[in-house]
Order: structure tokens, then sequence, then C-alpha cells
């Protein structure tokens, strides 16, 4: 019960992420490639 519990809310947490990400992506992706270029 109490793991099956965890496995839902851990697979919720998941798909919020992989929501998340899909809207910030292009954001984020612009932002990483401009962080990389100022680190190198």
């Amino acid at each position: 019960m109490k793991i099956s519990n965890f496995y839902i809310t851990y697979k919720r947490f998941l798909y919020t992420i992989n929501c998340i990400k899909i809207l910030v992506s292009p954001f984020v992706e612009k932002e990483v490639s401009r962080l990389h270029y100022l680190l190198i």
C-alpha cells in the first residue's frame, strides 16, 4: 500500500517534471548554450 502510493506520487512527479521540461525547454536550451559559451 505504502509502496504503491509512493510509486504513484513518484510517477506524477516525473510527469510534472516532463511537462515543465517541455514548456521551458526552448528557454533553457538558450540559457544553457549561453552558459556553456561563457564557461568555455
